[in-house]
């Protein structure tokens, strides 16, 4: 029991070590789909799915860690306004953010080459901006510029050598009362 306990943890181990120094420049693309959440206002939009594209390019250093330069463009169309009191007023429009983030990820060591699960944090800009055609109330539009943060949760799959895709949900919170959910398939190629 001991020796078969004591051979699994050398394999883990000898499978982290070669995992882990797989470092060195990357590039990638992402794309998915977008939620956007207002969480309480007095007049709000009311979102439909949309869907999120972006870059990255980063460095990925020897300890699972890597360090990353991403920019995102998110759009969802809008079908009305939502005005406190739960009542509705249909229009048409649109909702976008645009964001520019600096994020650390942390690749969480396992003992499946084929797996490799990761965590991350960004910091950055947000340009965010809507136009909305509502009926008896007019046009609403406007922009906004903000701090924003994000968390990263993700699973990254290699294909070869130099080819990872990724699964990865992304909450972005770019605003006081505005949450953003993204459901993200992300191809990043090592160099």
């Amino acid at each position: 029991m001991r020796i078969t306990l004591f051979t699994c943890l050398m394999a883990c181990i000898a499978v982290f070590s070669v995992r882990s120094c797989h470092g060195g420049f990357y590039a990638g693309a992402l794309g998915g789909v977008n939620f956007i959440d207002v969480v309480d206002h007095v007049i709000a939009i009311d979102p439909e799915t949309g869907y999120v594209i972006g870059g990255f390019g980063g460095y990925g250093f020897c300890c699972g860690m890597r360090l990353e330069a991403e920019v995102a463009y998110r759009r969802n169309s809008v079908k009305g306004l939502r005005l406190r009191g739960d009542s509705m007023v249909k229009g048409t429009g649109h909702a976008d953010l645009t964001t520019v983030m600096v994020n650390a990820l942390y690749e969480i060591p396992t003992c499946y080459d084929w797996l490799n699960p990761y965590l991350g944090l960004g910091l950055g800009y947000c340009h965010a901006n809507h136009n909305v055609e509502a009926g008896f109330l007019g046009t609403l539009s406007g922009g906004e510029d903000n701090f924003s943060w994000q968390a990263i949760v993700g699973f990254g799959y290699p294909l070869t050598d130099c080819f990872d895709v990724g699964i990865e949900y992304r909450y972005l919170r770019p605003m006081q009362l505005v949450d953003d959910h993204a459901a993200v398939l992300s191809l990043k190629r090592i160099f």
